[in-house]
């Protein structure tokens, strides 16, 4: 896109600074979740008869730090890539950045569902030890953290007026499709995804908002990572007690 063809903007060193600091929170977001993970394997290594469940979690292991490893190697000054001269377009340049970003959080919804879903229906149903089981108090937290992130990916997007269908995600796509059914508005609503994104008018505003999702991002990893701590605590005191 020339600078003349609609609202352009130009990926300046401030939006490459604060989607740096994105990348990195996203990366501590993955963290957390192999962190969590590979407790929660090692824990359930003793119960034979979760060894099919354990091996799909080793797998998910295995792909989460595959996308960490991909985000801490990525230089996002890829976002000032130009052509003949012109000024960077970060419309233009940002597609494969926040295809990525859809990608984890994807792969993080099929996580969540599998950890508090029928990974736990099948320890109880094998074992019939509830203190295996995820601890339900930590759930809502997962999900209002996976949903800002969400949020976050998608404005990304829709701020800089990119059409792109393989940029949708389905938790959005089907929450939209419902208020649509259900004839309920955009804009004033409790619905993180319901609640409409205003595109950018300039480098600046994209840079200053991004940063401002960054900070929001990060104190929502906090409050997750202070959870899992809590977790892995009690399963510590439990195999040590289980162990003695």
């Amino acid at each position: 896109m020339s600078e003349e063809e609609g609202n352009f903007i130009e990926a300046t060193d401030g939006v490459v600074e604060s989607m740096d600091k994105v990348a990195k929170i996203f990366s501590a977001y993955l963290s957390s979740y192999i962190h969590v993970l590979n407790k929660y394997i090692n824990n359930l290594r003793r119960v034979t008869s979760l060894r099919n469940e354990r091996a799909v979690m080793i797998k998910y292991v295995k792909k989460l730090r595959f996308y960490n490893d991909t985000l801490l190697s990525t230089d996002m000054r890829m976002l000032q890539a130009n052509y003949a001269g012109e000024a960077p377009d970060l419309a233009g340049n940002i597609e494969t950045f926040i295809g990525y970003l859809v990608k984890v959080v994807e792969t993080i919804d099929l996580v969540n569902y599998f950890l508090t879903q029928p990974l736990q229906k099948e320890i109880i149903a094998k074992t019939l030890n509830v203190d295996l089981a995820f601890p339900g108090t930590v759930v809502p937290i997962m999900e209002d953290t996976y949903n800002y992130f969400v949020k976050f990916t998608q404005w990304s997007a829709e701020s800089l007026s990119i059409d792109n269908p393989f940029l949708a995600i389905e938790v959005v796509e089907f929450t939209l499709r419902c208020a649509e059914e259900d004839q309920d508005g955009l804009g004033d609503t409790d619905n993180i995804f319901l609640q409409e994104i205003i595109p950018v008018q300039s480098s600046e505003e994209y840079e200053q908002v991004a940063a401002q999702w960054a900070d929001v991002l990060a104190e929502k990893l906090d409050i997750l990572n202070a959870e899992y701590e809590l977790i892995t605590d009690q399963w510590h005191k439990l195999y040590n007690k289980t162990k003695n």
